[in-house]
């Protein structure tokens, strides 16, 4: 696979973003918005390193991703306008800080954790104009790891 050369933002590149030399223009475009508009203020926010998890099972993998029962076939994945991020870091202070107080223009912000009693990443995609009105802005947990929930202020983690 022959990722694009050079960075989609002052400290994410376009290997970290999963985008290659045949990534569609829209959604290596879409992906360059994520990075510049949510990533960089999170990046800058943390005051360290953002990990983006496993882009090479977002964008335009399909086919791989519903052969290992990962995620929906409408996912913000698949187009370059969502990512799953880790820090070294308290990650629940993070989900707060970006869900409730940020004020960034997120689409959905996730915390998820999947085969361990411990928070493991979290998602966040683009807004608008990516996501429906009425979509925007979700702040969402899976308490038991499986069904998400709206979360608000008062009752997140």
């Amino acid at each position: 696979m022959t990722y694009l050369p050079g960075n989609a933002s002052p400290h994410f590149s376009w290997a970290e973003l999963g985008v290659t030399a045949a990534t569609p223009a829209a959604h290596r475009d879409s992906m360059g918005v994520l990075a510049a508009t949510i990533l960089e203020p999170i990046r800058a926010h943390v005051g360290g390193v953002v990990r983006v998890n496993r882009p090479d099972i977002g964008l335009l993998n399909r086919g791989w991703r519903a052969a290992q029962g990962i995620g929906s076939p409408t996912s913000q994945h698949l187009v370059g306008q969502a990512a799953d991020i880790d820090i070294d870091g308290d990650l629940v202070a993070l989900f707060r800080w970006l869900a409730f107080d940020s004020g960034l223009p997120f689409g959905q912000a996730i915390i998820e954790k999947r085969r361990t009693a411990h928070w493991s990443w979290i998602h966040v995609s683009l807004g608008a104009p990516y996501r429906a009105i009425g979509k925007r802005g979700q702040a969402l947990c899976p308490p038991d790891g499986t069904s998400y929930q709206r979360v608000t202020r008062a009752t997140a983690l």
